[in-house]
């Protein structure tokens, strides 16, 4: 008697996502966007030092996990170590330079400048009490997080959309 092991080809799952992932980027984005609003010295230093720990961590998933799991990490880390070397942890060369109009644009329509009246008539324009250098330093990590889940993204997707090696029939004879 002879048997094959034969089970039906099971159905791509393209990204696959838990609702507590979900609520930890959504939590994170709340996070970047509360570090652009406010953007301190001590806020940019907790986010850089924040997405360093997040990128440590993927690594650690690259390697403890498998499959998809796996390949999404590695995708993960990638990018966002690509962007994050190029970015905050590189002072010598920065994706949005110092003084890059659109950073520049960007920061003042954040953080626009006051108009402050004065006791003797006209005003005076005060400019924000945050540095440009922080907010870039927030908007480059932003950046490398963005990055980096595209990367996953594109690894999930490169990973369920992989040719499969044909399949080996085995026999089993009983007798």
């Amino acid at each position: 008697m002879t048997a094959s092991h034969n089970p039906l080809p099971q159905p791509a799952h393209f990204f696959q996502f838990r609702i507590a992932t979900l609520f930890a980027w959504t939590t994170w984005a709340g996070f970047i966007c509360f570090g652009m609003h406010l953007p301190t010295a001590l806020m940019a230093d907790i986010i850089i030092h924040v997405s360093l720990l997040l990128g440590l961590g993927t690594i650690l998933t690259a390697c403890y996990r498998l499959g998809s799991t796996r390949a999404s990490a590695l995708g993960f880390a990638i990018l966002f170590f690509g962007t994050f070397y190029f970015g905050p942890l590189n002072p010598n060369f920065s994706m949005l330079s110092s003084g890059d109009a659109a950073l520049e644009w960007l920061f003042h329509v954040v953080h626009p400048d006051d108009e402050v009246p004065l006791r003797f008539g006209g005003s005076w324009i005060a400019p924000p009490p945050f540095q440009t250098q922080d907010f870039e330093r927030i908007c480059q990590c932003a950046l490398a997080t963005m990055l980096g889940l595209l990367g996953s993204l594109l690894a999930q997707f490169l990973h369920a959309t992989q040719p499969l090696p044909p399949r080996v029939r085995t026999t089993v004879s009983v007798g």
